[in-house]
């Protein structure tokens, strides 16, 4: 009954909103929090990534909830992938895809080479092919990035 009162029925626990002049969700807040779950991620996509929940959600929506390289659909949702250097927004990405671009340091020349080592070994018979043919798979990715 002390906890209650002393931390759960606080005026200052409800949410802040997500910012940016929005105002108050209602929701309540975790202790130490200004923001609920939601307007936490809300204010976290403007601020980092200057996109709103709707661009997330119509990114989302024209990648069919996919991952924009594996294609894998992910039970939590997919992070926004960026190029650092000028912040521009690339897509939505499953966080080893986003970790993979990361530990390449979005090298073009790095991943063509993983590429192709892999390939070797395909070549070699030590690593089991691809069920589809390199132009499909090429085209089929193409088609998801550009789409």
């Amino acid at each position: 009954k002390k906890y209650q009162t002393k931390h759960l029925l606080r005026d200052d626990r409800i949410c802040a909103g997500p910012g940016r002049g929005a105002p108050p969700c209602g929701r309540f807040c975790s202790v130490g929090q200004v923001r609920c779950k939601k307007c936490l991620r809300d204010y976290f996509l403007q601020s980092k990534y200057g996109i709103t929940p709707e661009t997330y959600a119509a990114k989302l929506a024209k990648q069919n909830g996919e991952c924009a390289i594996c294609g894998r659909v992910m039970p939590r949702p997919l992070v926004v992938d960026h190029e650092h250097k000028r912040k521009l927004v690339r897509g939505l990405l499953c966080p080893n895809c986003n970790h993979m671009i990361g530990l390449a340091h979005e090298s073009e020349e790095v991943l063509l080479n993983a590429a192709e080592y892999l390939r070797k070994w395909f070549i070699m018979g030590r690593l089991k092919p691809v069920a589809e043919d390199p132009e499909e798979f090429a085209a089929r990715i193409a088609k998801r990035m550009f789409a």
